[in-house]
């Protein structure tokens, strides 16, 4: 019986794969052989859920068995002794034969029975036939962000994806789509699932971030296209929070949305996730503390060694115990830097998930910027000069001079120029500056008590930003910064709290000015005078700064206010865009190139970038693609531009996987809909919809074994009673009495 059950589910098996091969020839347009029974959509035929319970049906055999080993017991005969009696040896082969057929026939069926019940037969619904011979369109999201890359993740997620595509019908189209920060068709809605299957091996992990709604909303526009059918998403993910913006996320889905979690319930993890460093350095020497962030997103405390590597040297190394949940910094300093770029990464002992275990920085090594000061009298400058070298760092290299005795020479080898109280220039000076600025100069003028606005509209009226009007002031009274624009550079700084107060600044005189048409307006008196004027010039920037840059008509230099301001002019007049790195995805622009004079870029791997590889048409902007070091070939030499993965990926913490099925649900869905979608993690374990016959077999392998035990009852004790109507034999001892 064993074999004939085996045989039987070897044809079956069989069976189905050549019906499968049979519909597969057919929909790649071989020729197949008609059959009206097999187009029928209407056609329902038995299944079963769970086939490989038909196996029970080897238990059969028991009651066979127990019909043929049970032996039927000796009736007991009182005897006195066996003194008298000789034992003579007898030979006797007994065959033994099935009693009781209909009992057995009744044991057997009520086995046959509860086995089928556990199978789950059901017969299918005329509908669902027909919706699966039209077949579904199935489209597979496959995660491919860093956290995939934490221990197995990925491989399991990969034989997830061949479980769905084995268990699919062969008549369901089925596309494959890999989603991070955005998402990439790797093969179109297809009944080739051959061909989808090895699509699946030349998938690897990426070091992008997740975002959940831009990969659903590549399955919906994929899904947009597709012939009538059921539609289907399968999400294979590790499901972290990180990757949902419940804010901006959720929308109707145009299908149902099955998830399937690859990720472990504990995971581990230590990162490097963030660096405090001054990015351009102008003395010879990193004088200044470096803090590099260590974060475990653990549940346990880890230890680590931290090393900071600069140029490919190892400048420092670190012991660090860090709890669960918790950020520790660590601090480096004191090491020496070269000209140029100076390429650093902060580094960690590996884990189970590496990609984030370097963080990659550049600090600049860059000589002062050249601030020329032309003052009308000495000492006029003096709080300027203070303001100017209060950091070890100092970025500026200034040279005061009197205004008379500025030459051409002084004026091209600074990098910005303030004009501090000066009534009057040559007007060959002023066509100078002119010029000067509009190479890309930056140029900051303070009138002061000295200046007229006679003589100053004359000689600056095409370089001012403003026209200048009477003199208010010096007076008793004053008046108070009424307001500036906090979105402005200069000023953004001090628009958070307690990032500074212009309130209690006193300003006795100023110059009233109107602005010119190109102007702007960066910060206005109580009374409406403009106080701070801005105006690019060709390539380079005026600023207008009515009152004075001394304590004659302000207490301004007596404020704490005073030093950031001198700086975050002197900023804007010539900004510095270095940034100590960079993240993945992020649009950087390249120093110095224009669409006439490139500058060559390499990536980290060593390729150089072109039009439509992340470089943009006019090669201006390019778009990090890779972790590391991007170089730059200008024509003072190499330059490098660091980029790092995003950090939010290296928290694993989960999100709730129902709350997110039920966000995209969409609003035709119910409550119990949405339930059921959460619940199945695979297609192979959809319930399909039709009659199920597991039950009522059920109910009636219990009948029937209910009718056997009374019915074994009942042949038991009819035994009993037959064996208790058989007279008693007398005793021996009275038949030798009797003869004698």
């Amino acid at each position: 019986m064993t074999s004939a059950v085996m045989r039987a589910l070897r044809r079956s098996r069989w069976r189905a794969l050549a019906d499968r091969s049979h519909r597969g020839m057919s929909t790649r347009g071989r020729p197949s052989r008609p059959s009206g029974r097999e187009d029928d959509p209407r056609r329902r035929v038995m299944s079963f859920l769970n086939p490989w319970f038909l196996i029970g049906t080897l238990s059969l055999v028991i009651p066979v068995i127990v019909h043929l080993v049970r032996r039927e017991r000796a009736r007991r005969m009182p005897f006195p002794s066996l003194l008298f009696l000789r034992q003579i040896p007898q030979k006797s082969v007994r065959r033994r034969r099935l009693r009781h057929l209909l009992l057995l026939a009744l044991r057997c069926l009520a086995l046959l029975l509860l086995v089928l019940a556990f199978a789950r037969p059901f017969i299918p619904q005329a509908a669902e036939t027909d919706a699966r011979e039209r077949g579904r369109n199935l489209v597979i999201l496959l995660d491919t962000s860093y956290s995939m890359q934490y221990g197995d993740r990925f491989d399991r997620a990969r034989r997830e994806a061949r479980s769905v595509i084995a268990s699919a019908h062969p008549k369901d189209r089925i596309a494959v789509m890999t989603f991070s920060q955005g998402y990439e068709l790797r093969r179109p809605l297809s009944e080739h699932h051959e061909l989808v299957l090895s699509d699946l091996d030349e998938i690897r992990p990426t070091i992008r971030a997740t975002d959940y709604g831009q990969a659903l909303r590549g399955a919906e526009s994929v899904l947009a296209d597709a012939e009538e059918g059921e539609n289907v998403i399968v999400l294979i993910s590790d499901f972290q929070a990180s990757g949902w913006d419940r804010a901006r996320d959720p929308f109707p889905l145009n299908g149902r949305l099955i998830p399937i979690d690859v990720a472990r319930d504990e995971s581990t993890n230590l990162a490097c996730t963030d660096i405090g460093l001054s990015p351009v350095v102008y003395a010879p020497k990193y004088e200044e503390t470096l803090l590099a962030k260590i974060t475990n997103f653990g549940d346990r405390r880890q230890s680590t060694r931290v090393r900071l590597w600069l140029n490919g040297h190892l400048v420092g190394e670190r012991r660090l115990e860090l709890e669960a949940r918790a950020s520790r910094a660590v601090e480096f300093g004191g090491f020496a830097l070269l000209e140029g770029s100076n390429r650093g990464i902060v580094e960690i002992d590996d884990d189970a998930l590496s990609v984030d275990n370097r963080f990659f920085f550049v600090i600049e090594k860059v000589d002062p910027l050249a601030v020329l000061d032309l003052e009308s009298m000495r000492g006029e400058s003096f709080y300027l000069e203070q303001a100017l070298a209060v950091s070890r760092n100092n970025p500026y290299a200034l040279t005061v001079k009197p205004a008379g005795r500025a030459s051409a020479v002084d004026l091209e080898r600074a990098n910005i120029v303030i004009l501090n109280d000066v009534p009057q220039m040559s007007r060959t000076m002023i066509s100078r500056l002119t010029r000067w600025v509009k190479r890309g100069g930056g140029l900051l003028i303070a009138p002061g008590r000295r200046v007229t606005a006679k003589t100053f509209n004359r000689a600056f009226a095409n370089l001012a930003p403003a026209r200048l009007e009477e003199r208010v002031g010096p007076n008793r009274t004053f008046e108070l910064l009424a307001q500036f624009d906090a979105r402005h550079p200069i000023f953004a700084p001090f628009s958070g709290p307690r990032s500074g107060n212009f309130s209690q600044v006193r300003f006795y005189g100023h110059i009233r000015a109107t602005a010119k048409e190109t102007a702007t307006v960066l910060a206005r008196l109580a009374g409406g005078d403009p106080l701070l004027l801005e105006q690019s010039l060709g390539r380079g920037r005026v600023i207008l700064f009515t009152s004075s840059l001394d304590t004659s008509w302000n207490d301004l230099p007596l404020s704490p206010m005073y030093v950031p301001l001198v700086h975050q002019l002197l900023r804007r007049l010539h900004p510095m865009d270095v940034r100590g790195w960079y993240s993945l995805g992020e649009a950087i622009r390249i120093p110095g190139a224009t669409p006439q004079t490139p500058v060559p870029v390499d990536t980290p791997s060593e390729r150089r970038l072109r039009p439509g590889d992340g470089l943009s048409p006019d090669g201006t902007v390019f778009t990090a693609r890779e972790q590391g070091f991007y170089r730059l070939r200008t024509g003072d030499g190499e330059r490098y531009i660091a980029v790092n993965v995003d950090v939010r990926e290296s928290n694993l913490q989960k999100l709730n996987v129902e709350e997110l099925v039920t966000a995209f649900g969409g609003s035709s869905r119910g409550p119990r809909e949405r339930r059921e979608a959460t619940s199945s993690l695979s297609l192979a374990e959809e319930r399909p919809k039709g009659r199920t016959l597991g039950w009522p077999l059920l109910v009636a392998a219990i009948i029937l074994f209910i009718v056997e035990g009374v019915w074994a009852k009942w042949l038991r004790d009819g035994a009993s009673v037959s064996e208790a109507s058989i007279p008693k034999a007398k005793p021996h001892s009275a038949i030798l009495s009797r003869t004698m």
